[in-house]
């Protein structure tokens, strides 16, 4: 732990920001994408979930951390649902 590591800001807010990356669909080839979630705010973000929908042609394989859960969706899609930590 750092002693006064940060300083406190009255009256602040939690930013959080997404940022989304990927190789793009090929036939017959994996997709690889990344989602990257920072709270970019003056004090601590509340817990978040965030939700990726999967088109039905694709199979979700994967992720770090490992999804919440995985819901079906309409006409075979699916949602990956991801919680981030409280107090990040």
């Amino acid at each position: 732990m750092l002693p006064q590591g940060f300083t406190v800001q009255t009256g602040g807010a939690a930013d959080i920001r997404l940022a989304i990356a990927g190789t793009g669909a090929k036939p017959r080839a994996n997709s690889t994408y990344i989602i990257t979630a920072s709270n970019v705010g003056s004090i601590d973000s509340q817990e978040f979930s965030i939700e990726n929908f999967v088109e039905p042609w694709f199979a979700y394989q994967n992720g770090n951390p490992v999804p919440t859960e995985i819901v079906d969706g309409p006409a075979g899609s699916s949602f990956a649902k991801t919680r981030s930590p409280e107090g990040h």
